[in-house]
């Protein structure tokens, strides 16, 4: 199992954590100084939240092997197998925040899964050394399971191979006959 994650997980990880405090400070301020209402429901909503993305950031990762992998990201954590997957680059669109290399897998059906949670942009080598390793991956597996088309065109080969084996070995009877016949 190869395990790809960022560093920068740990600084989202980290920005989470000081929103946290912050607003936790705020929110006890808010709560003694003048019994904010708002801040009595808001807060705790808000502090959820930035605890599972403190969570999430610190664990964000790919993981993979021969049959497929787990990207844990920021959101959610989605699984594919290599059958599935129909071609592994860069993020063909910008998002907010991203460097156009942001390593992206293309799934059969037309859906796309965006690493964002492994892609640094201070670190473009790095980002280029990931979509090395998973296209490797993919490589690896297509390998060792080729595809439907693949196959008939292979089966085709041999076919084609064989009858002009057996061609071959007509013409060769022939060329037998005659010599004996003559």
């Amino acid at each position: 199992m190869q395990v790809i994650s960022s560093p920068r997980r740990l600084e989202l990880a980290a920005v989470a954590a000081a929103a946290f405090v912050l607003t936790v400070v705020v929110m006890v301020y808010a709560i003694t100084a003048n019994g904010s209402p708002t801040m009595t429901f808001a807060g705790p909503v808000a502090l959820v939240f930035l605890g599972v993305v403190a969570v999430r950031a610190r664990s964000a990762r790919v993981e993979f092997d021969a049959s497929g992998g787990v990207y844990h990201g920021l959101v959610r954590t989605r699984r594919w197998t290599w059958a599935g997957v129909r071609f592994v680059g860069r993020q063909t669109s910008y998002a907010f925040g991203s460097t156009g290399a942001t390593p992206e897998l293309v799934l059969r059906g037309g859906g796309r899964l965006v690493l964002v949670a492994v892609a640094d942009p201070r670190r473009p080598d790095a980002e280029e050394e990931t979509i090395g390793r998973l296209r490797a991956a993919l490589a690896d597996y297509q390998a060792t399971h080729p595809s439907a088309a693949e196959q008939l065109v292979d089966l085709l080969k041999e076919k084609d191979a064989s009858a002009d084996e057996q061609a071959g070995q007509r013409a060769q009877a022939e060329e037998e006959t005659e010599e004996d016949g003559h």
